[in-house]
């Protein structure tokens, strides 16, 4: 998933600090909604470190019933396809669903790139994709899936 929508209202903040607008704090409730009404609640959930980010994961997971813990790394921080393959080749085998809170272009480059199609994801987008390795580990030699759903915000209203 990619973070919901941030403000530039203050010019002055640095990226990272940047908090959610009023359409993100609108759509990061909605994604929660679907994730739970999809019935593809995660078992982990692993966000970046901006303030972007963090919130819409927070809200993400309260929405969809998450109970777990958030996972909070500096390494999805406008973090390249690789460093995502990274972490998710290094996850617990327990876990059966994750969900990944970045950004851009990272993001879109990594769903491109391991459903080998072409995939855009604007703020608040996400992307359920399915693999065929019985361990996340394979990801690092084979980082290949299926794009099973995709949901834009605005095909929820």
């Amino acid at each position: 998933m990619r973070h919901a929508k941030s403000s530039w209202d203050n010019p002055a903040l640095d990226d990272h600090e940047r908090p959610l607008n009023k359409r993100g704090q609108s759509a990061a409730p909605r994604i929660g909604q679907l994730i739970r009404d999809e019935g593809i609640c995660p078992q982990v959930v692993v966000s970046s470190t901006a303030v972007r980010a963090e919130s819409t994961a927070r809200i993400v997971a309260q929405e969809c019933g998450f109970k777990g813990e958030i996972v909070f790394t500096d390494d999805l921080y406008l973090a390249p396809p690789s460093q995502y393959l990274g972490i998710i080749s290094g996850l617990d085998d327990t876990y059966g669903t994750v969900l990944l809170v970045g950004h851009n272009p990272g993001i879109s480059e990594l769903v491109s790139g391991i459903c080998n199609q072409p995939v855009s994801m604007p703020t608040a987008a996400l992307a359920v994709t399915r693999t065929q390795h019985e361990t996340w580990k394979g990801y690092e030699t084979e980082p290949a899936s299926e794009l099973v759903n995709f949901w834009r915000p605005k095909q929820l209203d």
